[in-house]
């Protein structure tokens, strides 16, 4: 879908060529415009003006797509104008199907009456709101039967996609909130790529458990393990599709991980090891905040403490560091 971003009309080019005196042919008044630049509705980036999450749906993707026309002479002596295409880039930035334009409309929720002035003002249509009543009702009924509308059916559609890759195993489990018979929605989410499943088949002793917030963000883990519930259906899901486990020696999990029983009922006699790193960095933050207004020597004299601490190699060493622990 085009729309035209602008336009020059042929008064303003003629006034144009009379004031700096240029011996080009004027054009006939009657013809009305003399170029129009065209681009794709997709065109230029969305601004924001709320402060809180961006709108996914916001129609300006920043699409390139651009053809500029306007009248040109092709015979100076015979005083011959054509409309001629002086620029086109057909590149787009998304996608292109025709499911993508049929409800833009309805979806961007434009007015019934906006929706017959946009068909009255684009087509040779002249729709009454009835008409219009059951093109909505049209669109509705094509979006439920050819493709998913909420988060729930792309979700559902996403996994059926990543489980028909051979070796990935993906599960949605499902589980009451509120009152008996309510509504099923979906507690816990695993996936489990094949590339994920080969690697941990080849080192399977040791397994890091990450629930830093941000992981997404970051992309510095092979493995990120959630756990929504407290029955550890995640974790009985990975057993049972990744039977090395039965190797697993050590699990690493940080600060945030708290469902410490769920780990040693499914991994019975693994060593549960808490990651120094993040300890060190959580106590760091709070001794530097100023929640707790420590003065600068105090600061420094708890981190050198708990350095001291973590670093110990034996448990003389750790009451030698205990008993430096005044403020």
């Amino acid at each position: 879908i085009f729309r035209a971003r602008s336009n020059t009309s042929v008064a303003d080019r003629n006034a144009r060529i009379d004031k700096s005196e240029s011996k080009a042919a004027e054009l006939p008044a009657s013809w009305g415009q003399y170029s129009r630049t065209f681009v794709c509705s997709h065109s230029g980036k969305y601004k924001s003006v709320a402060t809180k999450r961006p709108r996914q749906e916001a129609r300006a993707k920043g699409c390139k797509e651009q053809i500029n026309v306007c009248v040109q002479v092709v015979d100076r002596k015979e005083t011959t104008f054509a409309v001629r295409i002086t620029r086109c880039q057909l590149e787009h930035n998304h996608s292109l199907t025709s499911q993508a334009y049929f409800d833009l409309l309805w979806k961007k929720g434009v007015k019934k009456s906006d929706i017959i002035d946009h068909l009255m003002n684009h087509t040779d249509n002249n729709p009454t709101p009835k008409d219009v009543q059951n093109l909505v009702q049209k669109l509705k009924t094509r979006e439920q039967r050819d493709g998913p509308s909420g988060t729930d059916k792309r979700l559902k559609k996403w996994m059926k996609q990543f489980g028909d890759v051979p070796g990935n195993v993906g599960r949605i489990f499902l589980g009451d909130v509120g009152d008996v018979g309510a509504k099923k929605v979906a507690t816990c989410i695993t996936l489990q790529a094949k590339h994920m499943r080969t690697l941990f088949d080849q080192f399977p002793e040791v397994l890091m458990i990450d629930t830093t917030h941000g992981t997404n963000r970051s992309k510095y883990k092979v493995f990120s393990f959630m756990a929504h519930d407290t029955f550890g259906m995640a974790m009985e899901e990975v057993k049972a599709n990744n039977p090395a486990w039965t190797r697993l020696q050590c699990v690493l999990v940080d600060k945030d991980f708290t469902e410490l029983s769920d780990l040693e009922k499914a991994f019975p006699g693994v060593t549960i090891l808490l990651c120094q790193f993040h300890v060190l960095k959580y106590l760091r933050e709070e001794i530097a905040s100023a929640d707790y207004g420590f003065s600068r020597s105090q600061k420094e004299q708890l981190g050198g403490v708990m350095s001291l601490l973590f670093y110990a190699i034996t448990e003389q060493s750790t009451t030698n560091a205990s008993s430096t622990w005044f403020i």
